[in-house]
């Protein structure tokens, strides 16, 4: 062993180590609520607590420019008809934060979904708008 190369003797070291790692972790259980995650789930874009869902791929940050509801809304319908519901949904949501009671954002953000295949969430949010946003007193 003592004349053996280095670029040999390393790899005869390595194996042992690599094979006791995988089957260390093998047997760590993790439960599976940890391993979920909840944009993957079938019901991604669930209202919680009266407030809208926020988007995949929403950063919460400063938009250059001077941003307005008005202008969040317009680029939300635009990206919607344009049919880049991904991107709509942000704007939509970004819209919703300048007026969270806004009529107009709760139906546009149902209607995104509702073309993005989550019909149930859609409907749960427009069912939810109209009991506690247009009740009458």
């Amino acid at each position: 062993m003592k004349n053996m190369p280095l670029k040999i003797l390393l790899p005869l070291f390595a194996l042992p180590i690599f094979f006791g790692i995988f089957v260390f972790f093998d047997k760590i259980h993790l439960p599976k609520e940890s391993l979920i995650n909840p944009m993957d789930s079938p019901k991604p874009y669930v209202l919680r607590e009266g407030k809208l869902p926020m988007p995949r791929g929403f950063l919460d940050s400063k938009v250059a420019g001077a941003l307005s509801f008005e202008s969040a809304l317009r680029i939300a319908e635009e990206k919607y008809k344009e049919k880049n519901y991904e991107s709509a949904l942000i704007w939509a949501y970004r819209a919703y934060e300048f007026a969270p009671e806004e009529k107009d954002v709760w139906i546009l953000y149902a209607k995104i979904l509702h073309a993005m295949g989550y019909k149930s969430q859609a409907l749960e949010i427009l069912t939810y708008y109209k009991k506690h946003h247009l009740a009458l007193p």
